[in-house]
């Protein structure tokens, strides 16, 4: 996994997340890794689900 930090163009490897089945479970777990970890130039343009895992200033 990886994401985009567009405030300081940087891509951040996140490491490799191996699915369990539990679709929850998995999205919960693949959320905590981009927790914080992520800008975007136009945050408005983020899926609602992940707009509160943006970094914050």
């Amino acid at each position: 996994m990886f994401s985009f930090d567009y405030d300081i163009k940087t891509i951040h490897i996140l490491g490799v997340y191996h699915l369990t089945g539990d679709y929850e479970y998995d999205l919960e777990q693949i959320y905590q890794h981009y927790q914080g970890k992520f800008s975007a130039k136009n945050p408005d343009w983020v899926a609602k689900p992940l707009q509160k895992l943006l970094k914050k200033d």
